[in-house]
């Protein structure tokens, strides 16, 4: 990728390192579970603290700009794969981290194919309180939810969250509403 030639502009394009990218979705995870996070936002403040925290754990000299697009592509890949495992067609394999599909359906979305996305249950703590899921639209040509529906639907929505991705991966072929009623025996 060519860039006009400064360090910044170069430093931006360049992938980050496996380690370095886990070592910042830890701190803006412990960020989030501090109560960090409002309404999917991290105040100035926040910024600047995790910007010491990646610089001093990982030996960096990132830029505030730079942790913050970081922010933004893996909010992206975030809500990408999240909506490429509602779709029908698609299964995932927690163990390896993969997805499975027909190749028709991976004909659209071959980028996760074999790499699945690292650290998606982090980046759902992260990112999950802010992305719309779509659980509740309803079309007009489609009937009205029956009750068992409107409970299912519900239940997506109170508990649809980075506890149910976990219950998905281990339970996926439990409804929501089982999932639900197993959380909380």
């Amino acid at each position: 990728m060519a860039t006009s030639g400064t360090k910044d502009e170069a430093q931006e394009t360049t992938p980050w390192p496996k380690l370095v990218v886990k070592c910042y979705i830890d701190i803006m995870v412990e960020e989030v579970n501090k109560g960090n996070m409002t309404n999917g936002v991290f105040t100035p403040k926040v910024w600047k603290n995790i910007l010491e925290k990646i610089n001093s754990k990982c030996r960096h000299a990132f830029t505030l700009k730079q942790i913050e697009q970081k922010f933004k592509r893996l909010w992206i890949q975030d809500r990408d794969f999240s909506q490429l495992l509602q779709h029908n067609g698609f299964g995932w394999n927690a163990e390896t981290n993969t997805i499975t599909a027909d190749d028709e359906v991976w004909s659209r979305y071959i980028l996760y194919k074999k790499n699945g996305l690292e650290h998606y249950n982090l980046l759902g703590i992260i990112f999950n309180r802010s992305t719309a899921t779509g659980v509740l639209h309803h079309s007009s040509t489609q009937a009205p939810p029956d009750s068992q529906q409107e409970r299912e639907l519900e239940n997506e929505y109170l508990y649809g969250g980075t506890l149910m991705r976990t219950f998905r991966m281990i339970l996926p072929q439990l409804s929501v509403s089982r999932i639900v009623e197993s959380a909380l025996l």
